[in-house]
């Protein structure tokens, strides 16, 4: 997770930080899903590395939801 920070920090512009996180979830959620990615049409193809490994079922991943745990006082 560091390295994609790292990677991530190093492609964001200086200006609007916001319209670029905006877009790349909207790339993610209709995209680059972990069930069903659309990797026939998806213009980051030739750099994506999930695609060039053949590991499209396991790249993104999807963690696991944490349970919450009801806890009083």
């Amino acid at each position: 997770m560091k390295e994609i920070d790292e990677l991530a920090n190093a492609i964001l512009p200086e200006k609007n930080h916001d319209l670029h996180n905006q877009a790349m979830m909207e790339f993610g959620a209709l995209q680059c899903v972990p069930k069903n990615p659309n990797c026939l049409v998806c213009p980051m193809q030739e750099k994506c590395v999930a695609f060039e490994k053949k590991k499209v079922d396991k790249i993104p991943f999807k963690s696991k939801k944490i349970t919450k745990r009801n806890r009083y006082f």
